[in-house]
C-alpha cells in the first residue's frame, strides 16, 4: 500500500437545500482526483482522505495523508 500526499484546503459547497457550508476539499497528489466533505473539523479531513481511497478513479488502494 504505497502512501500518497493529498492537499486539502478550506472551502464551501451548496448543501442539498442550495446554502454555502464551511467544507474541505482534498485533491489526490498522484492523479487529482477530488473528494469533498461537509466541516472543516479534523474528522471533515480524515473522511475526506478516505472517501480518497474509496472513490479512486485507478482502483489502487493507497494510504492518502494531508
Amino acid at each position: 500500500m504505497a502512501k500518497v500526499q493529498c492537499d486539502i484546503e478550506e472551502s464551501y459547497i451548496a448543501n442539498d437545500y442550495g446554502k454555502e457550508v464551511e467544507s474541505v476539499i482534498a485533491t489526490c497528489g498522484k492523479c487529482g482526483h477530488i473528494t469533498e466533505c461537509f466541516g472543516r473539523s479534523d474528522a471533515s479531513r480524515r473522511r475526506c482522505l478516505f472517501l480518497m481511497g474509496e472513490e479512486c478513479p485507478n482502483g489502487e488502494s493507497n494510504f492518502y495523508v494531508d
